[in-house]
């Protein structure tokens, strides 16, 4: 029979879990958390949608792998750039009619060739067009600086990417202000996250990579090498282009290590993107319901001894205490999977399911050490009788 006392402390704790889950968002776990068995729902994702190629009818993917040159006298020695007189090339191309949706040209321009005066009169005239940068402009060239760039930094630890920062420091990155830009909003985190009419707005979030090489690369996956590109004749070029977001970007070499296999930055940009369309890094009402739901039950099991199969586990030696741990982790990963394909949100329950464990040995333990007090107690009262009887 489960007291009013207990429920009252179940909405309680589960309120409680609920504002440090939201908090732990924006916490990057770099060696323990980037691991395929926090986030299971992308990766079980990843084998069902194998069988389909995503649509890429909106995208042109624009790959400068194969075309770069060579900038001399740097104090470092000769450093390699993307090739800017094919760049001056293609936007000289893109700027007559601007008839293209978007350009995100994810190149850090952070150094000097002598093809910049063109380019940066192409890349001026050229409609909706953005630029990557580092946290401090400093890094960007001074003559690219005026035009609209955001912050991009998919550099993790160990090399491996699982979670996006939409904006660090008031500086909003690279897919956040793309987003702003073709839905004609505004978005500002002032805070790890804010409740809108749709719901909980995170800042931190796991966007879901779907589109990948072999969806780009597929027979009509309008991938195109920037020098092939460059050779189409006008009519044929604007064809490809017309009304398309084009990602212009090293597909090639450009890789990073994400939960669902190597990706290369310049699609992990674009599937941010997408996943901020899709409303990912927003925890809609319902499933902040069905989280609030989960905490509770849990709140609520912690509170009462185990059952007696697991009393009869406890008496073997670190077995009884592992039987719980594996309960609580293994209900927490089915159901961070069942929430990942019901509402599409890739969150990591495991550390709540600690966090629950941890709450289950203290209570258990209080009981122990007020029995402890109670005969220590007992003993300091029969020695005081003993002294006054002396």
């Amino acid at each position: 029979m489960i007291k009013k006392q207990d429920i009252v402390f179940a909405i309680i704790n589960s309120l409680t879990t609920l504002i440090l889950f939201f908090i732990s968002q924006s916490f990057y776990l770099n060696g323990l958390e980037d691991y395929k068995i926090f986030y299971l729902g992308p990766w079980f994702s990843t084998f069902i949608e194998e069988k389909y190629n995503q649509n890429t009818d909106r995208f042109v993917f624009v790959d400068t792998n194969f075309d770069n040159s060579i900038i001399e006298g740097n104090i470092n020695g000769n450093s390699i750039i993307t090739d800017r007189e094919k760049l001056e090339q293609l936007f000289s191309k893109l700027k007559v009619g601007n008839e293209h949706q978007y350009v995100i040209c994810d190149i850090l321009f952070d150094s000097e060739s002598k093809y910049d005066e063109e380019l940066l009169e192409a890349m001026s005239n050229t409609k909706n067009l953005i630029i990557p940068r580092k946290d401090s402009l400093v890094l960007t060239n001074l003559k690219f600086r005026h035009l609209t760039s955001g912050l991009v930094d998919l550099s993790l630890p160990d090399n491996n990417f699982y979670k996006f920062k939409l904006s660090d420091k008031n500086v909003k990155s690279l897919p956040l202000k793309m987003f702003e830009d073709v839905q004609s909003t505004e978005i500002n985190f002032n805070f790890p996250f804010y409740f809108s009419n749709k719901g909980l707005v995170f800042n931190d979030f796991v966007p879901l990579l779907k589109i990948t090489e072999r969806d780009i690369k597929k027979r009509g996956g309008h991938y195109f090498p920037l020098n092939h590109l460059l050779l189409r004749k006008p009519e044929k070029f604007k064809k490809i282009t017309k009304d398309k977001i084009i990602i212009i970007g090293n597909y090639e070499t450009d890789m990073h290590n994400t939960l669902q296999g190597k990706v290369a930055g310049p699609l992990i940009l674009l599937n941010v993107f997408v996943s901020l369309e899709n409303s990912l890094n927003i925890f809609s009402y319902p499933l902040l319901l069905t989280l609030f739901l989960i905490f509770f039950f849990f709140s609520i099991a912690v509170q009462y001894s185990r059952t007696e199969f697991d009393l009869i586990l406890s008496r073997i030696p670190f077995l009884g205490g592992l039987s719980r741990g594996i309960t609580y982790g293994g209900v927490m990963i089915i159901l961070s999977v069942i929430i990942f394909f019901i509402f599409g949100n890739s969150i990591n329950l495991l550390l709540v399911a600690a966090w629950f464990l941890f709450q289950n040995k203290v209570r258990n333990t209080i009981p122990y050490w007020r029995n402890v007090c109670f005969r220590l107690n007992r003993v300091l009262q029969e020695i005081q009788k003993q002294l006054k009887r002396t």
